[in-house]
């Protein structure tokens, strides 16, 4: 059996952006379960972590990481 590799979203800033993103990849087609992650970098608005929080991902489990610091985004990506 093949290892199912995750999504990862990396957001900060951009509510709008990190909403677009996430209902793209709900409408996208997948053959098998797969799981999200959704990293949010510290000191942004409370609006982006409301949304990666109330959003529903049916193909797999959804992990939420909230990052207390902003950490920029190369530290961030690496984390």
């Amino acid at each position: 059996m093949i290892a199912s590799i995750p999504i990862i979203v990396v957001g900060y800033n951009r509510p709008k952006a990190i909403e677009r993103l996430l209902n793209s990849l709900l409408k996208a087609s997948y053959p098998r379960a797969v799981d999200l992650i959704i990293s949010i970098d510290g000191e942004g608005e409370n609006s982006v972590k409301e949304i990666a929080a109330n959003f529903t991902w049916p193909h797999g489990e959804k992990r939420l990481i909230f990052h207390d610091n902003n950490l920029g985004l190369r530290n961030h990506v690496l984390s």
